[in-house]
Protein backbone atom coordinates (compact mmCIF):
# COMPACT_ATOMS: atom_id res chain seq x y z
CA UNK A 1 0.00 0.00 0.00
CA UNK A 2 1.76 3.17 -1.34
CA UNK A 3 1.47 6.39 0.85
CA UNK A 4 -0.41 8.13 -2.61
CA UNK A 5 -3.12 5.15 -2.32
CA UNK A 6 -4.68 6.27 0.85
CA UNK A 7 -4.12 9.90 0.43
CA UNK A 8 -8.10 10.39 0.14
CA UNK A 9 -8.41 8.53 4.12
CA UNK A 10 -5.83 10.77 6.02
CA UNK A 11 -6.58 14.09 6.46
CA UNK A 12 -10.19 15.00 7.46
CA UNK A 13 -10.75 18.30 8.82
CA UNK A 14 -14.28 17.92 9.86
CA UNK A 15 -17.19 15.58 11.63
CA UNK A 16 -18.71 14.76 8.19
CA UNK A 17 -15.39 14.40 6.18
CA UNK A 18 -14.35 12.17 8.91
CA UNK A 19 -17.31 9.83 8.25
CA UNK A 20 -17.23 9.66 4.50
CA UNK A 21 -13.67 8.93 4.84
CA UNK A 22 -14.70 5.93 7.15
CA UNK A 23 -17.46 5.14 4.49
CA UNK A 24 -14.16 4.81 1.65
CA UNK A 25 -12.69 2.64 3.81
CA UNK A 26 -15.03 0.31 4.48
CA UNK A 27 -17.09 0.43 1.14
CA UNK A 28 -17.81 -2.98 0.37
CA UNK A 29 -17.86 -4.31 3.71
CA UNK A 30 -20.57 -3.29 5.49
CA UNK A 31 -23.02 -5.14 4.69
CA UNK A 32 -23.77 -8.61 5.28
CA UNK A 33 -23.85 -11.34 2.50
CA UNK A 34 -24.68 -15.35 1.74
CA UNK A 35 -20.95 -15.49 0.62
CA UNK A 36 -19.29 -18.68 2.62
CA UNK A 37 -16.35 -17.16 4.62
CA UNK A 38 -12.80 -17.26 4.03
CA UNK A 39 -11.89 -17.58 7.58
CA UNK A 40 -13.64 -20.38 9.92
CA UNK A 41 -14.16 -20.61 13.44
CA UNK A 42 -11.00 -21.79 15.77
CA UNK A 43 -8.05 -20.12 13.15
CA UNK A 44 -6.13 -16.95 12.91
CA UNK A 45 -7.08 -14.36 10.69
CA UNK A 46 -4.05 -13.20 9.36
CA UNK A 47 -0.97 -15.08 8.44
CA UNK A 48 2.17 -12.04 7.67
CA UNK A 49 5.50 -11.31 9.27
CA UNK A 50 4.98 -8.95 11.55
CA UNK A 51 8.88 -7.50 10.52
CA UNK A 52 7.62 -6.90 7.05
CA UNK A 53 4.51 -4.69 7.76
CA UNK A 54 5.78 -1.45 6.16
CA UNK A 55 3.04 0.83 6.20
CA UNK A 56 -0.40 1.36 7.57
CA UNK A 57 -3.68 3.17 7.99
CA UNK A 58 -5.72 2.93 11.42
CA UNK A 59 -9.22 4.90 11.94
CA UNK A 60 -9.93 5.04 15.48
CA UNK A 61 -14.29 5.58 15.74
CA UNK A 62 -15.20 6.13 19.51
CA UNK A 63 -18.76 7.39 19.46
CA UNK A 64 -19.14 7.75 23.08
CA UNK A 65 -16.12 10.37 23.03
CA UNK A 66 -16.39 11.48 19.37
CA UNK A 67 -12.36 10.74 19.14
CA UNK A 68 -12.57 10.18 15.70
CA UNK A 69 -9.00 10.33 13.90
CA UNK A 70 -7.40 8.69 10.51
CA UNK A 71 -3.43 8.44 11.12
CA UNK A 72 -0.91 6.66 8.68
CA UNK A 73 2.73 5.45 9.45
CA UNK A 74 5.28 4.02 7.29
CA UNK A 75 8.46 2.23 8.35
CA UNK A 76 11.84 4.62 7.47
CA UNK A 77 15.64 3.55 6.00
CA UNK A 78 16.20 2.55 9.77
CA UNK A 79 13.19 0.25 9.88
CA UNK A 80 11.59 2.75 12.43
CA UNK A 81 7.99 3.76 12.66
CA UNK A 82 7.46 7.28 11.46
CA UNK A 83 4.33 9.06 11.68
CA UNK A 84 3.25 9.98 7.56
CA UNK A 85 0.10 11.52 8.27
CA UNK A 86 -0.99 13.09 11.78
CA UNK A 87 -5.23 13.52 12.18
CA UNK A 88 -6.46 17.06 10.82
CA UNK A 89 -3.74 17.41 8.55
CA UNK A 90 -1.78 18.53 11.57
CA UNK A 91 1.99 19.00 11.06
CA UNK A 92 4.25 17.34 13.28
CA UNK A 93 7.45 18.76 14.59
CA UNK A 94 8.35 14.89 15.61
CA UNK A 95 7.31 12.16 13.47
CA UNK A 96 8.86 9.61 15.60
CA UNK A 97 6.52 6.57 16.35
CA UNK A 98 6.12 4.53 19.86
CA UNK A 99 7.68 1.57 17.81
CA UNK A 100 7.51 -1.06 20.57
CA UNK A 101 4.09 -0.17 21.17
CA UNK A 102 3.30 -0.83 17.15
CA UNK A 103 5.37 -4.02 16.63
CA UNK A 104 4.40 -5.21 19.71
CA UNK A 105 0.87 -5.06 18.33
CA UNK A 106 1.72 -6.32 14.97
CA UNK A 107 2.76 -9.67 16.50
CA UNK A 108 -0.29 -10.07 18.58
CA UNK A 109 -2.24 -9.66 15.81
CA UNK A 110 -1.22 -12.56 14.34
CA UNK A 111 -2.63 -14.54 17.16
CA UNK A 112 -6.41 -13.20 16.83
CA UNK A 113 -8.23 -15.80 16.80
CA UNK A 114 -11.68 -16.51 15.97
CA UNK A 115 -13.87 -17.93 18.54
CA UNK A 116 -17.37 -17.96 16.77
CA UNK A 117 -19.45 -16.54 14.84
CA UNK A 118 -21.43 -13.71 15.62
CA UNK A 119 -25.52 -13.85 15.64
CA UNK A 120 -27.55 -12.06 13.22
CA UNK A 121 -27.76 -8.52 13.66
CA UNK A 122 -26.97 -5.42 12.69
CA UNK A 123 -23.75 -4.08 11.94
CA UNK A 124 -23.78 -1.16 14.15
CA UNK A 125 -24.97 -3.57 17.17
CA UNK A 126 -21.37 -4.87 16.78
CA UNK A 127 -19.37 -1.77 16.52
CA UNK A 128 -18.83 -2.22 13.09
CA UNK A 129 -21.27 0.77 11.49
CA UNK A 130 -19.01 2.88 11.61
CA UNK A 131 -16.22 0.69 13.00
CA UNK A 132 -14.82 1.56 16.11
CA UNK A 133 -11.52 0.66 14.84
CA UNK A 134 -10.51 0.44 10.91
CA UNK A 135 -7.00 -1.12 10.39
CA UNK A 136 -5.40 -1.40 6.93
CA UNK A 137 -1.70 -2.77 6.66
CA UNK A 138 0.57 -3.53 4.08
CA UNK A 139 3.60 -6.48 3.60
CA UNK A 140 5.69 -7.07 0.79
CA UNK A 141 3.24 -9.65 -0.22
CA UNK A 142 -0.44 -8.46 0.57
CA UNK A 143 -2.81 -6.11 1.86
CA UNK A 144 -4.53 -6.59 4.56
CA UNK A 145 -7.62 -4.45 6.07
CA UNK A 146 -9.69 -5.80 9.65
CA UNK A 147 -12.84 -3.76 11.57
CA UNK A 148 -13.58 -4.30 14.77
CA UNK A 149 -15.90 -3.50 17.12
CA UNK A 150 -16.43 -3.84 20.76
CA UNK A 151 -20.14 -3.29 20.35
CA UNK A 152 -21.56 -2.35 24.20
CA UNK A 153 -19.47 -4.38 25.60
CA UNK A 154 -16.30 -2.73 28.13
CA UNK A 155 -14.74 -6.24 27.85
CA UNK A 156 -10.62 -6.76 26.36
CA UNK A 157 -11.53 -10.03 26.22
CA UNK A 158 -13.18 -10.02 23.16
CA UNK A 159 -14.30 -8.14 20.21
CA UNK A 160 -16.83 -8.50 16.78
CA UNK A 161 -14.35 -8.70 13.65
CA UNK A 162 -14.71 -8.41 9.85
CA UNK A 163 -12.22 -8.76 7.20
CA UNK A 164 -12.18 -6.09 4.59
CA UNK A 165 -11.99 -8.12 1.69
CA UNK A 166 -14.14 -11.47 2.71
CA UNK A 167 -16.49 -11.65 -0.01
CA UNK A 168 -18.80 -13.20 2.50
CA UNK A 169 -18.60 -10.24 5.37
CA UNK A 170 -19.24 -12.46 7.79
CA UNK A 171 -18.54 -11.20 11.44
CA UNK A 172 -16.81 -12.90 14.07
CA UNK A 173 -16.13 -12.87 17.70
CA UNK A 174 -12.77 -12.73 17.94
CA UNK A 175 -9.85 -13.37 20.78
CA UNK A 176 -6.56 -11.97 20.89
CA UNK A 177 -3.71 -9.67 23.03
CA UNK A 178 -4.79 -7.51 20.41
CA UNK A 179 -7.97 -6.59 21.71
CA UNK A 180 -6.19 -5.30 24.57
CA UNK A 181 -3.64 -3.01 23.25
CA UNK A 182 -6.41 -1.40 21.05
CA UNK A 183 -8.22 -0.56 23.96
CA UNK A 184 -5.17 1.50 24.54
CA UNK A 185 -5.43 3.87 21.72
CA UNK A 186 -7.80 6.56 23.34
CA UNK A 187 -5.95 8.90 21.35
CA UNK A 188 -3.48 9.54 18.26
CA UNK A 189 -0.86 10.69 20.79
CA UNK A 190 -0.83 7.14 22.60
CA UNK A 191 0.80 6.05 19.02
CA UNK A 192 3.59 8.63 19.41
CA UNK A 193 7.09 8.43 20.69
CA UNK A 194 6.34 8.80 24.33
CA UNK A 195 10.16 8.30 25.72
CA UNK A 196 11.99 11.62 25.36
CA UNK A 197 15.27 9.42 24.58
CA UNK A 198 15.07 7.25 21.67
CA UNK A 199 18.29 5.09 22.91
CA UNK A 200 18.11 2.05 25.50
CA UNK A 201 20.61 2.52 28.54
CA UNK A 202 22.15 -0.72 27.58
CA UNK A 203 24.05 1.61 24.06
CA UNK A 204 25.57 3.94 27.16
CA UNK A 205 29.33 3.23 27.82
CA UNK A 206 29.55 6.65 29.47
CA UNK A 207 27.30 9.21 31.02
CA UNK A 208 28.07 12.63 32.29
CA UNK A 209 25.83 14.81 33.94
CA UNK A 210 26.64 18.80 34.18
CA UNK A 211 24.59 21.22 35.78
CA UNK A 212 24.68 24.73 34.62
CA UNK A 213 27.82 23.80 32.00
CA UNK A 214 29.83 22.17 35.76
CA UNK A 215 30.37 18.52 35.21
CA UNK A 216 29.15 17.13 38.12
CA UNK A 217 29.12 13.32 37.68
CA UNK A 218 30.98 11.03 35.73
CA UNK A 219 30.20 7.15 35.24
CA UNK A 220 31.43 4.67 32.74
CA UNK A 221 31.20 0.99 32.29
CA UNK A 222 34.29 -1.06 33.36
CA UNK A 223 34.19 -5.11 33.76
CA UNK A 224 30.57 -5.10 34.42
CA UNK A 225 30.59 -2.13 36.88
CA UNK A 226 29.98 1.14 36.88
CA UNK A 227 33.26 3.29 37.75
CA UNK A 228 33.82 7.48 37.57
CA UNK A 229 36.26 9.54 35.34
CA UNK A 230 39.39 8.32 37.43
CA UNK A 231 37.93 4.85 36.89
CA UNK A 232 37.63 3.98 40.39
CA UNK A 233 35.05 1.29 40.28
CA UNK A 234 31.94 2.27 42.49
CA UNK A 235 30.77 0.22 44.91
CA UNK A 236 28.01 -2.36 44.04
CA UNK A 237 24.93 -1.01 45.25
CA UNK A 238 26.04 2.36 43.67
CA UNK A 239 26.64 0.53 41.14
CA UNK A 240 23.15 -1.23 40.60
CA UNK A 241 21.70 2.73 41.96
CA UNK A 242 23.27 3.98 38.58
CA UNK A 243 22.03 1.57 35.77
CA UNK A 244 18.36 1.91 37.75
CA UNK A 245 18.79 5.28 37.27
CA UNK A 246 20.42 5.60 33.62
CA UNK A 247 17.21 3.14 32.85
CA UNK A 248 14.37 5.80 34.31
CA UNK A 249 16.57 8.21 32.53
CA UNK A 250 16.76 6.88 28.74
CA UNK A 251 12.55 5.76 29.45
CA UNK A 252 11.41 9.49 30.25
CA UNK A 253 7.88 9.84 28.85
CA UNK A 254 6.65 13.01 27.77
CA UNK A 255 4.16 14.45 28.76
CA UNK A 256 2.71 17.00 26.49
CA UNK A 257 4.19 17.18 22.59
CA UNK A 258 4.81 20.57 21.15
CA UNK A 259 3.54 20.50 17.41
CA UNK A 260 3.84 24.53 17.09
CA UNK A 261 6.86 25.05 14.98
CA UNK A 262 8.09 28.09 15.95
CA UNK A 263 7.06 27.75 19.38
CA UNK A 264 9.18 23.97 18.98
CA UNK A 265 12.11 25.59 17.60
CA UNK A 266 12.66 28.42 20.00
CA UNK A 267 12.01 26.36 22.90
CA UNK A 268 14.96 23.90 21.49
CA UNK A 269 17.20 26.44 21.04
CA UNK A 270 16.41 28.26 24.51
CA UNK A 271 17.16 25.28 26.19
CA UNK A 272 19.86 24.14 24.21
CA UNK A 273 21.95 27.27 25.56
CA UNK A 274 20.25 27.65 29.28
CA UNK A 275 19.90 24.14 30.00
CA UNK A 276 19.74 23.58 33.87
CA UNK A 277 20.79 19.93 33.32
CA UNK A 278 22.72 18.36 30.46
CA UNK A 279 23.40 14.69 30.02
CA UNK A 280 25.60 13.48 27.48
CA UNK A 281 25.72 10.15 26.42
CA UNK A 282 28.70 8.16 24.99
CA UNK A 283 29.58 4.67 23.17
CA UNK A 284 32.58 2.51 24.17
CA UNK A 285 34.37 4.40 20.65
CA UNK A 286 34.12 7.81 22.80
CA UNK A 287 31.15 8.85 20.10
CA UNK A 288 28.33 11.31 21.42
CA UNK A 289 25.20 9.22 20.52
CA UNK A 290 22.34 11.72 22.59
CA UNK A 291 22.04 14.48 24.74
CA UNK A 292 19.31 15.11 27.05
CA UNK A 293 18.86 18.89 28.18
CA UNK A 294 16.39 20.25 30.86
CA UNK A 295 15.18 23.74 31.41
CA UNK A 296 12.36 25.29 33.30
CA UNK A 297 10.84 27.55 31.55
CA UNK A 298 7.38 30.09 32.01
CA UNK A 299 6.23 27.22 34.93
CA UNK A 300 7.31 24.21 32.62
CA UNK A 301 9.97 21.91 32.26
CA UNK A 302 10.87 21.51 28.85
CA UNK A 303 13.06 18.64 27.74
CA UNK A 304 15.06 18.06 24.31
CA UNK A 305 16.93 15.29 22.96
CA UNK A 306 19.79 15.96 20.31
CA UNK A 307 18.34 12.86 18.50
CA UNK A 308 15.09 14.58 18.02
CA UNK A 309 15.97 17.80 15.84
CA UNK A 310 14.29 20.63 16.69
CA UNK A 311 11.46 19.15 18.60
CA UNK A 312 11.11 20.76 22.57
CA UNK A 313 8.53 18.45 24.92
CA UNK A 314 7.04 18.84 28.22
CA UNK A 315 7.77 17.19 30.42
CA UNK A 316 6.22 16.38 34.38
CA UNK A 317 7.17 18.55 37.02
CA UNK A 318 8.45 15.33 38.82
CA UNK A 319 11.06 14.48 35.93
CA UNK A 320 13.42 16.82 37.25
CA UNK A 321 14.61 13.93 39.63
CA UNK A 322 16.03 11.57 37.25
CA UNK A 323 18.19 14.42 36.00
CA UNK A 324 20.23 14.62 38.71
CA UNK A 325 22.83 11.55 39.28
CA UNK A 326 22.29 9.06 42.66
CA UNK A 327 24.51 10.28 45.51
CA UNK A 328 27.15 7.89 46.55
Amino acid sequence: MKVNETSHLIKPKKNLLFLLLLLSFCVASCTRSDNQPSYSVGSFLFKFTPQKVSNFVIIRNDIDTESNWVAEFNKNANSLWQVSSAPFGKQLVDQNANDSFINHFFDTLTTLKAVEKAPNGLLSSFGLSPPQFAIKWQTQEKQHELHLGFGSSDSHASAYAKIANDPSSQVFIVKGASLAMLKRINQFEDLRKIRLETIDEDQVYKVEVYKKEELIFTAKRVSGQWANAKNITYKDEHSKNITHWLKKLTHLRVSQFIDSKGRSKNLFSTVNNQAAYKITFTNRKGELIAKLSLAYLNNQLIGISSKRHQAAFVLDLNAIIYFQPPNS
